[in-house]
């Protein structure tokens, strides 16, 4: 009847019939045991309970049963639980597509990220970091944290290389902790905290280049369905990260475009406007043009007079300037001639002369050598204006020509009571210039350092030095006379000119005499500069090139109180 668990009941039955009927009834409770022990199982299969399995004592075929049914079972708990995980896989890779779909802000997305997947995975602990683009040095920077708790002597930016998070974007691969130290980091609640026991570091990736990393702790090992899930994931969020950046960007683009199209709209008004200002100017400017043309004939008309003018004027200022030499040469013999007479007279050669006499012919010897002086002046500035001066350009010893100019004027110092003393270089310093200009300038400045000095000395120094590849030789005159007051410094040297009218009548000169020196040494290509303290006395600086380096144009600056204009080259 296929029931189970039935026993064979024979009443009075010995010898063969009693152990055949105990053999029947052993054999039929181990096929109920067994039988019963598959359907129990079976049933707990087709229920969905698949961690059962058949463990009564069998042999041979039912053995063999017993081994297949529990094989099929754990084959069949096996693919269950690979469909399983497949679905949890596939189901949570599909939810996260739709929560990033639409996603902007890069900040947000991680925190959505870190909120959604900790709890997931079974994590505690959580940091987002992101790439930092807008750094010199690529950085990685936490944008995001789940249960994170600042901790002394740690750091919220990471450089690539540094730490497990830099190590982790340089290798672009995930980095496993297990069993992590107790010390390392802690899980905080507000019951307690305790150590995570795993930590996982995972690379963001789009198209090899790293996005971002994400580091999960967890008390929980990992395992292998969490591992492909995560690995999965961050595939999608690399995809997510990069969008969002290639959005920004486009924004960015976008306002500038705008921002752009905005200027340049501008910009066009602007050039109308500009376009129609123009306009009207060249209509002015074609009127303006047809009066320059006007102006420019009266102009030229003008600038033809004007150049017969000069011509003649020019003519006329050689005829005076060759008028006024020759006059020089003509009053210069009878000049000579009246101081030599004099000179006579005054050496008593006609017999002893009175007193008066003697200081009649004083004041004519005087007055004549005066007037020679100044005829001399006229006749070197009638040659400069007129062009006559030549150069004569030969190597010049500056030692020699110093303490030949220390001779000529010690015996007007001695009358004087006053020293003159040489500074000059152990060397022998030459330089390559017009000798008698030079020689000539260095009178003029001696005569007058001796001239307006009473008391102390005039003192004659030489230097030489470089500046811009060019060889300079400076020769510095400096006296302890009267000085110059400020306010007489500018006019200084201007021909015909006395800065103190009763210095001029103390002193006799003519004024021309570093108006010629400034002129000299123009030609020679040199400068003149002086400093000087009213009543401490005065120092000129000559300052000469050598001609054989070529002359370069002296910078013109403007007038002080302490130097003079700066002299170009003539």
């Amino acid at each position: 009847e296929g029931k189970l668990g039935g026993q064979a009941s024979v009443p009075g039955a010995s010898g063969i019939w009693k152990a055949l009927t105990e053999n029947v009834n052993q054999l039929a409770a181990n096929l109920t045991t067994q039988v019963r022990a598959i359907a129990e199982v079976a049933t707990a299969v087709t229920k969905g309970d698949l961690t059962r399995s058949i463990r009564v004592e069998a042999r041979g075929e039912v053995a063999a049963l017993k081994d297949h049914i529990n094989e099929m079972i754990s084959n069949l708990r096996e693919t269950t639980e690979k469909n399983s995980h497949q679905d949890w896989l596939k189901t949570n890779l599909a939810k996260f597509n739709r929560m990033l779909q639409g996603q902007k802000d890069l900040t947000a997305v991680s925190k959505l990220i870190l909120s959604e997947l900790s709890p997931l995975v079974g994590a505690q602990h959580g940091a987002f970091f992101t790439v930092d683009g807008e750094s010199e040095t690529p950085l990685l920077e936490m944008a995001a944290s789940y249960g994170f708790r600042g901790r002394k002597h740690m750091t919220n930016r990471f450089e690539f290389g540094e730490g497990l998070v830099g190590q982790c974007a340089i290798e672009k691969e995930p980095i496993l902790l297990v069993d992590v130290p107790e010390d390392y980091v802690h899980i905080t609640s507000g019951l307690g905290k305790a150590p995570p026991r795993h930590i996982i570091v995972l690379p963001v990736l789009f198209e090899g280049q790293i996005k971002a990393v994400i580091e999960l702790a967890s008390f929980k090992e990992f395992d292998a369905i969490t591992q492909t899930f995560l690995d999965q994931l961050t595939e999608s969020i690399g995809i997510v990260l990069n969008t969002i950046e290639a959005n920004m960007r486009t924004e960015q683009f976008l306002e500038q475009s705008q921002s752009l199209a905005g200027e340049l709209q501008s910009r066009q008004q602007q050039l109308e406007q500009t376009n129609e200002e123009l306009e009207e100017k060249a209509r002015l400017l074609a009127d303006q043009n047809k009066e320059v043309e006007r102006k420019n004939r009266e102009v030229e008309l003008a600038k033809q007079e004007l150049e017969e003018k000069a011509s003649q004027l020019a003519l006329t200022s050689k005829y005076k300037s060759e008028f006024l030499a020759n006059m020089s040469h003509e009053l210069r013999t009878p000049l000579n001639a009246i101081i030599g007479f004099t000179g006579t007279l005054r050496m008593k050669l006609a017999g002893p002369l009175t007193l008066e006499q003697d200081k009649q012919l004083q004041t004519i010897q005087s007055s004549a050598r005066h007037l020679l002086s100044l005829i001399n002046d006229l006749l070197d500035l009638a040659k400069i204006e007129s062009g006559k001066i030549q150069l004569h350009l030969e190597p010049v010893s500056c030692n020699e020509l110093l303490q030949e100019v220390a001779e000529s004027i010690r015996p007007l110092a001695d009358n004087k009571s006053l020293s003159v003393d040489l500074k000059l270089p152990e060397d022998d310093v030459s330089i390559t210039t017009d000798r008698r200009g030079l020689n000539q300038i260095l009178l003029n400045l001696t005569n007058n350092a001796v001239k307006f000095t009473e008391e102390g000395g005039v003192t004659l120094e030489l230097d030489e030095h470089h500046s811009s590849g060019q060889r300079f030789v400076e020769i510095r005159v400096k006296d302890t006379g009267i000085g110059i007051k400020d306010e007489d410094q500018a006019r200084l040297f201007q021909a015909f000119t006395q800065v103190d009218a009763s210095a001029a009548r103390q002193y006799e000169g003519t004024g021309l005499g570093l108006h010629l020196s400034k002129k000299l040494a123009s030609i020679l290509g040199a400068r003149i500069n002086f400093e000087s303290e009213f009543g401490k006395g005065s120092t000129f600086i000559l300052t000469i090139p050598d001609r054989r380096s070529g002359i370069e144009s002296w910078p013109h600056e403007s007038l002080s109180s302490k130097t003079i204009p700066q002299i170009s080259n003539s």
